[in-house]
């Protein structure tokens, strides 16, 4: 048998296990013993094998960090866990968890939003965006918490909660924030 008629063997009965086991629907079967048994040869070929030349060991210290970080008053909402870049839409639930930040705040206190950028410019300008965010965050305290007066503003990256520098990416994510002020 020449190799063009094996290989075409090979493909008909590949076929042909191939349409059985479409043609016959596993409810077809009355018991598990009742299925076909793949072949050794099916076994091995269904394995991969990966060779790992050694074992990074890596720790997730500061992996992870919380969307806000209380000061005095005042809350700092990190910008890259809210948003994406570019964009101003909260996702769903954030409002209540923002909420849940401000449950010690007395009813009716005056509660300024503010929006910062860091310095670099993307599809829509940096002031504009810091207004937006911060309206965005603004709108959804207001649902959750309609008790509170709300004022909001936007810097843009005019200013920097720390100094930028090339290279350190968490320089430019810190300037990235919307802040939350308890006024007097």
């Amino acid at each position: 048998m020449s190799g063009a008629s094996s290989r075409a063997g090979l493909f008909t009965a590949v076929s042909a296990v191939v349409v059985l086991g479409l043609a016959a629907p596993a409810a077809a079967f009355d018991s598990i013993e009742d299925l076909p048994q793949p072949t050794d040869e099916q076994l091995r070929g269904s394995v991969t094998q990966f060779e790992i030349p050694k074992a990074t060991q890596f720790s997730t210290d500061s992996a992870v960090r919380s969307f806000a970080e209380p000061e005095d008053d005042s809350w700092v909402l990190d910008t890259d866990i809210l948003f994406r870049p570019d964009e101003y839409e909260l996702p769903s639930g954030a409002g209540a968890q923002i909420a849940d930040l401000l449950s010690d705040v007395p009813q009716d206190t005056l509660l300024r939003v503010e929006g910062h950028t860091d310095s670099r410019t993307g599809e829509i300008s940096n002031q504009e965006l810091s207004e937006k965010r911060a309206q965005a965050v603004a709108d959804a305290i207001g649902e959750e918490r309609p008790d509170l007066n709300l004022e909001t503003a936007g810097y843009g990256p005019d200013e920097p909660a720390v100094t930028e520098q090339d290279g350190d990416e968490s320089t430019f994510a810190a300037n990235r924030r919307v802040e939350l002020i308890v006024e007097d």
